[in-house]
């Protein structure tokens, strides 16, 4: 069954690539236009970012490309289409001209391809890495820009410009940087951008005046999976041995459903505070005025990254892959350090929850 369905999604991406796979493109004039891949980007009004997947991280990295494209060619229109985690981030980023939100699902996206399409997008940016779906393809020809650029496209005709790079053990602004200086921008600055107003700054301060610790450190002990997602005692351990060491305050940042635990660790010591905003822009308001961020999960590290704090980042074993994702997804950011989890070439299981906390720990009491 599996082999079957391999040869189908095959025969389904042949076809679609014949179909929609096109170098020519059909202006709203009736005539057709063909890129001989130089582009010029004077020529253009607007440029329009593909950001696929609805991470965080991967947003508050890209704020690079919306704040330089701005500063040298402030005439032309900043498009992104992204998901609602994208959007939110983005909200009140001055950089970004309109967010078009997708849910992920072609038939109820298809009005918003179609309202882009009606821009007359100059440049569109595709940051998808793999072989694209035929819904992709599909809904790259009903956007229609006049300027496509992709990564690894180079097989593909739709892609005016296909940026072949290996980047599986770089961080990703190279990858910016790499889109940028096709743009005509060298030498940008790496700065990540994060906007919000005093609505989150106002929601933050709730939280922080709750402790008389004098240094402020945020634990963020939840991730993606439960492997990258601190276990209930390695947390109470790690957050007591904080606050009992050092005048500090340490604030526990949770989802609703992991609240009720947290709580039980917060009675433990009065300078232990969870923490539960509404918003990542109130999460950014809260982590710009702590000194210390603690994290498994790339997005909070990316926000600290964009404040400059001091943050220890917990990533788990990349050595024996290729792909080194603590190095893509690493911090941005010369006050953090990286502490891997080590699965002893597989002889333990690969999860956070096998870094020490005396390890952790220590890199604090080096912080402080």
């Amino acid at each position: 069954m599996g082999q079957l369905n391999i040869i189908s999604r095959n025969i389904r991406t042949a076809f679609a690539k014949f179909l929609f796979d096109k170098k020519e493109r059909k202006l709203a004039d009736g005539n057709y236009y063909k890129s001989e891949g130089i582009l010029d980007v004077l020529k253009f009004r607007s440029v329009l970012f593909v950001i696929h997947d609805d991470r965080i991280g991967d947003m508050i990295i890209s704020t690079i490309e919306f704040r330089e494209i701005k500063k040298k060619y402030p005439n032309i229109k900043v498009f992104v289409l992204c998901g609602k985690n994208g959007k939110e981030t983005l909200k009140y980023n001055p950089n970004v001209d309109e967010i078009f939100e997708v849910c992920g699902k072609f038939c109820k996206d298809l009005k918003i391809y179609k309202r882009l399409r009606e821009k007359h997008i100059g440049i569109l940016i595709d940051f998808f890495e793999f072989n694209p779906r035929p819904s992709h393809l599909l809904f790259l020809r009903i956007i229609n820009p006049f300027f496509l650029i992709g990564f690894s496209k180079k097989n593909y005709n739709t892609y005016d410009l296909s940026i072949d790079e290996n980047f599986f053990d770089t961080h990703m602004v190279n990858r910016h940087k790499a889109v940028l200086k096709i743009l005509g921008i060298d030498n940008p600055n790496l700065d990540y951008d994060i906007f919000f107003t005093q609505k989150e700054k106002n929601e933050a301060q709730k939280y922080l005046d709750k402790s008389g610790g004098k240094i402020k450190v945020v634990i963020n002990p939840f991730a993606s999976s439960k492997h990258r997602t601190f276990k209930y005692e390695k947390l109470r351990d790690l957050a007591l041995r904080i606050t009992r060491t050092q005048k500090c305050g340490v604030y526990i940042l949770c989802p609703p459903y992991n609240y009720k635990s947290i709580k039980n660790i917060e009675k433990a010591d009065n300078n232990i505070i969870a923490v539960r905003l509404n918003s990542i822009l109130s999460v950014a308001a809260f982590i710009k005025e702590c000194d210390i961020v603690i994290s498994p999960d790339t997005s909070i590290i990316h926000i600290a990254s964009a404040f400059n704090k001091k943050t220890i980042g917990l990533y788990l074993d990349f050595s024996f892959r290729q792909e080194k994702t603590d190095i893509i997804w690493g911090p941005n950011n010369s006050n953090a350090v990286i502490i891997n989890a080590d699965a002893q070439n597989g002889k333990i299981e690969n999860d956070i929850n096998n870094i020490d906390n005396n390890k952790i720990f220590n890199k604090f009491k080096e912080m402080i």
